[in-house]
């Protein structure tokens, strides 16, 4: 895992509570957006709507419902639609996973984002409030996904000290590829259902997909196949900022200045 360092005091070490990391150096907490934010200018950096993120960011502190798991299950049983029970529904179940239940629940994720979607979509809401809806959705995902990263057990636990142990470890290689996904998808989800009118959300989400994947084409068996699929999101975030800049040659170490950047670019 990237090591992260606190803003005011430069510790390195954070415990979890809730939805807040808390440095243990100096005690300043960080929701789950700022910690993805320490973790590469690839997030801070991104282009968004930065009132909507604040609220959202804000809103992330007391995410956590009141209401138990069968609420929320009752009430999507009377309303099918109720994007509000669908996403608490997801947040519940996604904090009581277990380790080995991790990749298929991101796969559920992924399956139920086109639903939660089409679900505020047909609200017929204002654009104020479908556009914070959807960014309480993304939320969510990006709460989420940063809690299940790095997530263990007892049992592998003891590999976590070693960086090296842990990105060569086969299902965290796979949860991370599945997190990916997640987040091609949720932005193909948004750009398909609502026509490109939230194209820089869309974006928003193909960044964080692309900043995981980083994280792991290293390690990708058949790495021109990754490569291929980064270059096509990097491609769609250059439609809508034409100056975003590639980090992909500083991982896989194929820029133009060495000899072998320069024979493959010729390719």
């Amino acid at each position: 895992m990237m090591e992260i360092h606190c803003k005011d005091c430069g510790g390195n070490k954070f415990d979890r509570k809730e939805e807040m990391y808390i440095c243990t150096s100096c005690g300043r907490e960080y929701s789950a957006f700022e910690v993805i934010e320490l973790t590469d200018d690839v997030i801070s950096n991104q282009k968004t709507f930065e009132s909507k993120k604040t609220s959202i960011t804000e809103k992330s502190k007391d995410f956590h419902p009141k209401k138990p798991l069968s609420y929320y299950e009752s009430a999507v049983k009377r309303n099918p639609d109720d994007f509000n029970a669908q996403l608490n529904i997801i947040y519940l179940k996604a904090e009581k996973a277990k380790v080995t239940e991790i990749i298929p629940y991101i796969r559920k994720m992924i399956n139920i984002s086109p639903k939660i979607l089409n679900s505020i979509k047909n609200s017929h809401l204002d654009e104020e409030k479908e556009m914070e809806s959807i960014w309480e959705v993304s939320g969510i995902f990006q709460i989420t996904a940063v809690t299940f990263k790095n997530s263990g057990d007892s049992n592998t636990r003891k590999m976590t000290n070693d960086a090296y142990a842990q990105r060569v470890n086969k299902e965290w290689y796979l949860r991370i590829l599945e997190l990916t996904n997640l987040f091609f998808t949720f932005g193909d989800d948004l750009n398909s259902i609502f026509d490109g009118k939230y194209d820089e959300l869309a974006v928003n989400s193909y960044k964080t997909g692309i900043w995981y994947y980083l994280d792991i084409i290293k390690l990708a068996d058949n790495q021109d196949v990754h490569i291929k699929k980064i270059r096509h999101y990097e491609d769609k975030i250059r439609l809508i900022e034409p100056d975003f800049e590639s980090k992909l040659d500083l991982k896989v170490s194929k820029n133009k200045s060495s000899f072998f950047g320069r024979l493959l670019s010729r390719k």
